[in-house]
């Protein structure tokens, strides 16, 4: 069969390889899975870089642990008229060592779903992880028939079935969204009220803005930035990432304002483990939008600093560089 497989953690253009590999055999109480579409999520592309200090756990891995497909072999003690059933599969690489990203894969029986004729191969394939980890977070704590239910990042994978699992138990759902642009795409059958969520909008700070036209202002500054850095947990996060490489451009794009810098910080760290990046830079920040007043602030002190008329680092940092 045609795989993608890793017998080494790392980035994925180091370890990744695709090639043939020979046909898994279901064994007892297993089917095996003829996959159409594979389900990636973070956690497959956090065990192969080894976040957070994960070893191998198998020799090789395939990675993925949802998919949707059909099923094309049983073994004993699975009923035979399972074959051609059309089945979502969760945790294929849940403790076990090969997953989705194959055209075939085995699993336990109970693990392959029955999917609708009426719902796609790209649905089946996200009701793994993010499905299971949406109906936990809903119903941990009992029913919510008759009870208010807010839901953060209701237009991502988890966010948006939590959303539809609480409206179909009979609660009220209330969502937030990132930018005021995407309350447009709430659906309103299933959430009740949408608020824009934005690192100034949503909190108030009795902080005034950081300014940098001082050396003491540029001080403080930079020791923000130090303490942030203490607490970011990126793979290949360095000393002075912040602090040197990116004091300007995190000045501008927050304009001081400390609620804009923890709102570009937080997502441009959420963007740097999805793509597997593992580090905060110019680029993958430029791919970041942050909140509102920030972005309409940032042009006029932006071009301040690339032109060398303002900066960020006091003079003992500029000195040691």
């Amino acid at each position: 069969m045609l795989a993608s497989w890793y017998d080494d953690q790392g980035p994925a253009a180091d370890v990744l390889h695709v090639g043939e590999l020979p046909d898994p055999v279901p064994g007892p109480g297993e089917v095996r899975v003829r996959v159409t579409v594979s389900g990636v999520n973070p956690g497959d592309t956090k065990k192969r870089r080894g976040w957070l200090g994960s070893s191998m756990p198998y020799p090789r891995v395939i990675p993925h642990s949802d998919a949707a497909g059909v099923i094309d072999a049983v073994g004993a003690q699975v009923d035979v008229h399972r074959v051609g059933q059309r089945v979502w599969v969760y945790g294929a690489q849940s403790y076990r060592p090969f997953g989705t990203a194959a055209q075939y894969t085995v699993i336990p029986d109970h693990q392959a779903a029955p999917l609708p004729d009426h719902l796609s191969d790209e649905l089946g394939a996200s009701l793994g992880i993010p499905g299971i980890t949406a109906h936990r977070t809903v119903f941990a704590d009992g029913p919510v028939d008759g009870q208010l239910v807010l839901v953060h990042g209701v237009l991502g994978g988890v966010g948006s079935l939590a959303a539809q699992l609480a409206h179909r138990a009979g609660a009220t759902v209330l969502a937030t969204v990132r930018r005021t642009a995407d309350l447009d795409r709430v659906d309103p059958a299933v959430v009740s009220h949408a608020f824009a969520q934005t690192g100034r909008r949503t909190t108030r700070l009795d902080v005034p803005p950081f300014t940098i036209d001082s050396e003491q202002g540029r001080r403080h500054w930079r020791q923000l930035l130090l303490a942030l850095e203490q607490r970011i947990v990126l793979i290949d996060a360095y000393p002075g990432m912040l602090a040197d490489d990116l004091s300007d451009y995190l000045f501008a794009r927050s304009t001081g304002h400390i609620g804009s810098l923890m709102t570009l910080v937080n997502r441009g760290c959420q963007r740097a483990q999805r793509t597997g990046a593992e580090r905060l830079t110019r680029d993958l920040l430029a791919q970041v939008r942050n909140d509102e007043a920030a972005e309409h602030a940032r042009t006029e002190l932006e071009y301040a600093l690339q032109a060398g008329k303002a900066t960020s680092r006091p003079r003992s940092a500029r000195a040691a560089r």
